[in-house]
């Protein structure tokens, strides 16, 4: 029989582990966001000296799993004199981790921008960088504003595993929770729930700003 009589009692541990999980992803994902933005007009590059850095950055985080990532950045940096704690270690992990994935769905988009467009925009005697925000960013975007959405999910996801690095989100007070109570499933159940809840409202908030923010968004 589930007894959630002791675990409800520490709903304040759930919140506040909801919180540090939805602050960790969000910073993460702002600043991934951004920073790929650069990564991917490095990575399509013709210039080698450009793109080889950026491909290399990419196979590398795509290629190392993010545990051992938080690993690195929590005992590693450490080492070196570089002190942080769990939640900084986590937010950097998820930052350098999601910048790889999206430098890729970046990339992907840009590809789907059809070379007539580049030529038209040189036609036009746009410099590269109008031919970047004005013809192919706009276009890209719509491409990728779905499988954006998906990294968003895979960004909150991953944030469950800081608790190897005593970050205080979600998985992390649900363990101290069934520590305390010793109703470790109950307290993961919640836990499930909370993640559940929390994945549903990205995707359609998300799915919101794309109907109203691009036109030709169709789910």
């Amino acid at each position: 029989m589930l007894d959630f009589s002791q675990v409800v009692r520490y709903w304040n541990l759930f919140l506040m582990g909801a919180g540090f999980t939805v602050l960790m992803s969000v910073i993460a994902i702002v600043a991934s966001f951004a920073i790929a933005l650069v990564g991917v007009a490095l990575r399509v590059s013709p210039s080698r000296v450009f793109s080889l850095p950026a491909s290399g950055y990419v196979h590398l985080l795509r290629n190392t799993p993010l545990l051992v990532l938080m690993y690195i950045l929590f005992f590693g940096v450490g080492s070196l004199g570089l002190n942080l704690d769990g939640f900084q270690a986590g937010i950097l992990a998820l930052t350098l981790n999601s910048t790889a994935y999206t430098i890729e769905i970046y990339r992907g988009g840009v590809a789907a921008v059809g070379r007539g467009q580049i030529d038209a925009a040189n036609s036009l005697g746009f410099n590269a960088l109008q031919r970047w925000r004005y013809v192919v960013l706009p276009q890209a975007m719509r491409t990728v504003f779905h499988p954006l959405g998906n990294q968003v999910v895979q960004v909150v996801q991953g944030s469950a595993v800081a608790v190897a690095i005593a970050a205080p989100e979600l998985t992390s007070q649900t363990y101290s929770v069934g520590g305390i109570t010793y109703s470790y499933f109950e307290s993961f159940l919640i836990a499930g729930i909370l993640y559940f809840i929390l994945v549903q409202i990205i995707s359609l908030g998300w799915h919101l700003i794309g109907t109203r923010a691009l036109p030709t968004y169709t789910r």
